[in-house]
């Protein structure tokens, strides 16, 4: 399984956690991940990828878009 997400929040790191759980193989694709406590589950592949600035308007519009034709 193959969850994207440009800046992993502490409620997305919990979400691909109990998919890991579960049994799942799961591969996160990111740019930044934030764990707020809880670390990524042993399990799980991270792919990393240009991280999002939430500077000015061109860099939130320049990193989102490196991190989609990455993607």
């Amino acid at each position: 399984m193959l969850i994207v997400n440009q800046h992993a929040v502490p409620i997305a790191v919990d979400v691909v956690n109990a998919f890991a759980a579960a049994g799942k193989k799961v591969t996160l694709f990111t740019g930044y991940v934030e764990t707020g406590g809880k670390p990524l589950h042993p399990s799980v592949r991270l792919v990393s990828s240009v991280t999002y600035r939430r500077g000015s308007t061109f860099s939130r519009l320049f990193t989102w878009l490196a991190f989609s034709a990455h993607y």
